[in-house]
């Protein structure tokens, strides 16, 4: 399900968001709201996400018929550029007939530079070593497709933009091979040559768009080792820019410019945090607004 992120139900996912959802008139679990999940390890255009979006397209006819209106698509980060692909993959006469429009929650369209963390040292955040060794997490999350296809996008970071750098050198968006390379990691090419054209991900959806997200919190922008022997094992230090604590700005108001976009909604401190976003009563009350507009 899409209620918790775990399936202990200890981590709060949409849960709060449903519940808002469900407690509207004439609202009924299953029927009214309905959830899509889908196996974040992959990319857009594999085989394993045209089954989804198969499925995906199923589940909003089906949904249009039972409720005999136009269904409302949510999507959170990864989801973002994932429901972007599909609505540029569907017709337009299928989006006119199906869908009332898409809210996007803090959608990470151009990539994220916590990425390269995953990639580099292991994402543990500030978790420490002895309770999550960062060497498993880097092994897992390089069988990761989607952890590449989420490295900062060349088409929004430019060739003089740094986002890693050593005593020895400097890697920009436009030099991930050499950053596999130079870290031992010569097979990083070969997964990211599955990814590497991402304009799909970013083009305008062609349905009425909701644009959600925040803005101030510290986000990572670049990575830095002070010493050779560290990279890329230990952690590095992280200087911060505008964002949402996970995603860059510039990635997250990729969808205020689309032509599509309706509403954009800019959440101020905490609330506007990545994972906060979804659960928040800002959020709660747009999207709950927003479904029942005519």
């Amino acid at each position: 399900g899409v209620s918790y992120v775990d399936s202990h139900h200890i981590i709060p996912y949409y849960v709060h968001l449903i519940k808002a959802l469900h407690a509207l008139p004439g609202a009924k679990e299953g029927v009214t709201v309905r959830g899509a999940p889908y196996d974040f390890r992959y990319a857009p255009h594999t085989k394993k996400f045209d089954e989804y979006f198969e499925r995906l397209k199923q589940l909003v006819e089906e949904t249009y018929e039972a409720n005999n209106e136009t269904v409302v698509l949510v999507a959170h980060s990864m989801g973002g550029p994932v429901t972007s692909t599909f609505l540029n993959i569907v017709t337009d006469t299928w989006k006119d007939k199906y869908l009332k429009g898409f809210v996007s929650l803090a959608g990470a369209y151009a990539g994220a530079t916590k990425s390269i963390q995953a990639l580099t040292t292991g994402n543990s955040e500030q978790i420490p070593g002895f309770i999550v060794n960062r060497g498993v997490l880097r092994k897992n999350g390089r069988t990761i497709q989607s952890t590449y296809w989420l490295l900062p996008d060349r088409a929004y970071w430019n060739s003089s933009e740094v986002l890693v750098e050593t005593p020895e050198r400097s890697y920009t968006a436009a030099d991930y091979d050499k950053l596999f390379r130079d870290m031992a990691y010569p097979e990083g090419v070969k997964v990211y040559d599955t990814v590497r054209d991402r304009d799909y991900m970013r083009e305008d959806p062609g349905v009425e768009t909701l644009c959600v997200h925040g803005y101030d919190r510290p986000t990572a922008v670049k990575y830095s080792w002070s010493k050779m022997s560290d990279f890329p094992d230990e952690r590095p230090s992280a200087t911060n820019g505008a964002g949402d604590g996970t995603v860059p700005l510039r990635s997250l108001e990729v969808c205020e410019k689309w032509k599509s976009t309706t509403q954009i909604w800019k959440v101020r401190g905490s609330g506007g945090e990545h994972f906060s976003l979804i659960s928040s009563d800002t959020v709660i009350k747009l999207v709950t607004d927003y479904v029942q507009t005519n």
